[in-house]
């Protein structure tokens, strides 16, 4: 790259940096910024100057700065412009968000699947899809679609190469057909990776810079069980996209038949479907009666009810799940040494006493420094996240179309909180 060429990648790096802190953490003024960024205050009133002419963000009387005297001048995200939507395709149900760069939800839908077959599902998808479109007033703003998918994805060309919770197989130029279709360019990510990167935009401005260059791993805990791992600073896709499938490690090679052809994985004994299909067992069997737990008509808080009070029919289904991801945790704690572990997904949503057992198993048997757990679970989070995978492809086509792919700052690369 010439240095005229690097000049230019520089300053668009900078540029998106500024956007970045305004975008988690707005409404900023510009001493906060500079305290942030590490910027000059040249350079964020030019940067600023910039974001302000094409719109991206506007000015706001925001909370007090950093400065002491009369409320400075302040800066957030338009969120009247440049959109993304995003959608989390589960197994049970398909989510979809419309979101501004700063990830408010301007709109959110959620759809049940009636079943898992694939092209019907791709069906459910593009209607949904119509119905996000048609629920904002300006459909044009609507810049990019993003997707979190489960199974095993090919993040170059951004297709499926194996979704394993789905008979028959999507489309393989589903992104073609949707771009097509809607007159938006779409792009497929490994679910994790999506939650993983919304957990991030969480973070206070202090612990996120801290953790810009650090080992961290999300497991999503749910009907089935993946990973995302984020290794210095940036999500490690393996070779052929298939890194991150922990729910797919052997646990018992003499174990009952997994949905991906092998035997004994994890996601068979420790995944939310596994303890669901336990749990109506023993009602068929009349050991268990969920309607004295079920306040909402959800099984799931009626089975999280039932743990908390010991029921006796629950308790060792649950406690063997956690148990099994116990053994998952340390072998993958051993092998990466991060320095947080985070648990989204159904299983993020059990008790208190569930994530104690969890945590008891694990200590002492890490053979390292110990590594920091959090629980969090997120609404809409892979939808969410699958739309903020895409926030940089938007900001550089918007301002610097023209070098967006000879920049160092990649979708899949958190951005420097140094200068």
């Amino acid at each position: 790259m010439s240095s005229k060429n690097t000049n230019i990648a520089g300053a668009a790096s900078s540029l998106y940096r500024v956007l970045d802190y305004i975008r988690r953490y707005g409404p900023l003024a510009k001493k906060d910024l500079q305290r942030y960024t590490g910027l000059s205050w040249g350079s964020i009133s030019n940067y600023t100057a910039r974001l302000l002419a094409e719109g991206i963000i506007v000015e706001c009387s925001g909370p007090r700065g950093i400065s002491k005297g009369r409320n400075p001048s302040s800066y957030a995200v338009n969120r009247k412009k440049n959109w993304i939507l995003g959608l989390d395709v589960q197994m049970n149900c398909l989510s979809g968000v419309v979101v501004a760069l700063d990830g408010f939800r301007l709109y959110s839908a959620t759809v049940d699947l009636k079943n898992r077959d694939a092209s019907e599902v791709f069906g459910n998808i593009l209607d949904l899809l119509e119905r996000l479109f048609h629920s904002v007033q300006t459909p044009r703003e609507i810049k990019r679609v993003g997707f979190s998918m489960p199974g095993l994805i090919d993040p170059k060309p951004g297709k499926p190469l194996a979704v394993y919770h789905f008979t028959g197989v999507f489309p393989g130029n589903m992104l073609k057909l949707i771009g097509e279709r809607f007159g938006v360019p779409a792009a497929i990510f490994h679910d994790p990776d999506c939650m993983l990167m919304i957990h991030f935009n969480s973070m206070p401005p202090d612990e996120y810079a801290m953790m810009i260059d650090s080992n961290v791993v999300l497991i999503r805990w749910s009907y089935g069980i993946g990973s995302a791992l984020l290794l210095n600073g940036k999500l490690y896709y393996g070779d052929h996209g298939a890194s991150g499938e922990i729910g797919h490690t052997v646990v018992d090679p003499a174990g009952p038949l997994c949905i991906c052809g092998n035997k004994g994985c994890l996601e068979v004994y420790a995944s939310f479907r596994a303890v669901l299909e336990q749990v109506y067992a023993v009602i068929e069997e009349g050991r268990f009666d969920p309607e004295p737990y079920c306040r909402n008509g959800l099984i799931r808080d009626a089975i999280w009810a039932a743990y908390r009070q010991k029921d006796p029919a629950i308790l060792p289904i649950v406690n063997t799940a956690v148990d099994y991801m116990v053994s998952a945790v340390v072998n993958m704690v051993n092998v990466l040494d991060p320095r947080i572990l985070i648990f989204d997904g159904e299983f993020a949503t059990a008790p208190r006493e569930c994530f104690d057992r969890l945590r008891a198993g694990i200590a002492g048997r890490i053979k390292g420094e110990p590594v920091t757990i959090k629980v969090l679970p997120w609404e809409n989070s892979g939808a969410i996240g699958a739309a903020e995978m895409l926030v940089q492809e938007v900001f550089f086509e918007t301002l610097w179309n023209e070098i967006r792919d000879r920049t160092a700052s990649c979708r899949d690369t958190l951005p420097s909180a140094a200068g």
